[in-house]
């Protein structure tokens, strides 16, 4: 959780790890405004060399996993393979994710 609260109903966060910082210290967290964002975002981190951990939402004050850290290293994969020069990468994400029938 962020110094600024819980994200508003609505937001995606994405929990990762970026290549410069260990595994022990805390996590970083992205706030996003939508699924597709926070996991293109996640796909950034990880060709980075980061380790996305987990997309989570609150809604009515509940916090619950989107995708876990597995399902993100699928869609990440399945964002390469769809990968190509001039493609949108909010667009490959917007796919997976309705692939994954997480919409």
């Amino acid at each position: 959780m962020s110094i600024w609260g819980p994200p508003k109903g609505g937001e995606y966060e994405l929990e990762y790890y970026d290549q410069s910082h260990p595994e022990t210290s805390s996590p970083f967290e992205f706030k996003a405004p939508s699924l597709a964002e926070a996991l293109k975002v996640a796909w950034r981190v990880r060709q980075g060399g980061g380790k996305p951990l987990r997309i989570t939402r609150t809604v009515s004050g509940e916090l619950s996993v989107v995708l876990s850290k597995d399902e993100i290293e699928l869609a990440c994969v399945r964002i390469d393979v769809l990968d190509r020069p001039g493609n949108s990468l909010l667009v490959m994400a917007e796919q997976v994710i309705g692939e994954m029938g997480k919409e």
